[in-house]
């Protein structure tokens, strides 16, 4: 399997910045290929050796996604959160990407509040970052989860 390679690829690097990069490259295609709880492990190593901002926002992106499979939403809530704020300086499309991944955990969690506050977060990096570059693909989920949770606010009638 392509994750064990990686995971071994990883022990035997010597950089930091490769050894978090294949412990990330072993976690996605761990999580790909139903091995969740080795995701999650392999990204915590890969945690471990990330000294870069967007990097570490990746591997976050990754755990909070395996924690939400596993049934951990407030986990994955509260990671996605973190890393959204820290990344969000200095890259804010990986962060509206963030903000916009870490609604459905909230909402797993009975936490509307936040997943209507991070939904909203998402949207409005979307509508700034659309306004720098124009539309972008990039932007589109975040779009689509505001549109949803702006449903959720509307009183019943």
């Amino acid at each position: 399997m392509a994750a064990h390679a990686w995971h071994r690829s990883a022990e035997l690097s010597p950089s930091a910045a490769d050894r978090a990069t294949r412990w990330l490259n072993a976690a996605r295609d761990a999580l790909y290929g139903g091995a969740t709880r080795d995701a999650v492990d392999w990204c915590e190593q890969a945690l471990r050796w990330s000294r870069d901002e967007r990097l570490t926002a990746d591997i976050e992106l990754l755990r909070g996604q395996a924690c939400s499979w596993l049934g951990d939403p407030a986990r994955a809530h509260g990671s996605l959160l973190a890393a959204a704020e820290a990344v969000e300086p200095v890259d804010r499309s990986r962060a509206c990407a963030l903000y916009g991944a870490a609604t459905l955990p909230a909402m797993m969690d009975g936490r509307i509040t936040s997943a209507l506050d991070t939904s909203a977060r998402s949207a409005a990096l979307a509508d700034i970052l659309e306004a720098q570059t124009g539309p972008a693909a990039g932007t589109i989920p975040s779009r689509h989860i505001a549109h949803v949770m702006r449903g959720c606010r509307r009183p019943s009638t």
